[in-house]
């Protein structure tokens, strides 16, 4: 594998979801794609220096069970027990800053700034508002190739369903 293209996201409300989107990752539309026979309608959202998001409505589409009634622990819970995407990860210069405008721009802050295991990595989770996880991770350290680091990311006292923990 050489790099991911893009990752694809089933939304209720496009334009709401293209908004946040734009407004809290600075993301500009690239194309759109209406099929309504099939009742799809997508927007390609991306920057200059990244992958892109897929932005993709369905006529009749349901949020996941448990997003939205219970809070970020209960997402949590539900994007743990369901198969597909848990989140994406969003590797950021700038952790408060970006963290603030996510907010600012509709997000939910689910877990605060946090500390992870691995030595100069800090991370947050938020969820967009439909509820959607995202992790924000600031690196201030190099990441350690297989060569400089043969073990596992996470242990048997590891809490957390992400790698990077």
């Amino acid at each position: 594998m050489s790099r991911i293209d893009h990752v694809a996201l089933s939304v209720g409300d496009l334009e709401a979801q293209c908004r946040f989107y734009s407004q809290a990752l600075g993301l500009q539309e690239e194309g759109r794609l209406d099929q309504p026979g099939a009742g799809l309608r997508t927007v390609l959202l991306g920057a200059t220096d990244g992958p892109s998001i897929e932005l993709v409505a369905r006529a009749g589409s349901r949020p996941r069970s448990g997003c939205g009634d219970g809070g970020p622990a209960q997402f949590v819970e539900a994007a743990a027990t369901t198969r597909g995407f848990f989140q994406w990860a969003l590797a950021v210069d700038d952790l408060e800053a970006t963290l603030d405008r996510l907010i600012a721009a509709g997000a939910t802050n689910s877990t605060g700034i946090l500390a992870a295991r691995r030595p100069g990595i800090r991370f947050a989770s938020i969820n967009d508002p439909e509820g959607n996880m995202i992790e924000l991770m600031e690196r201030r350290v190099a990441r350690a190739g297989p060569a400089d680091d043969d073990s596992s990311p996470l242990d048997d006292t590891d809490q957390r369903s992400s790698a990077h923990a």
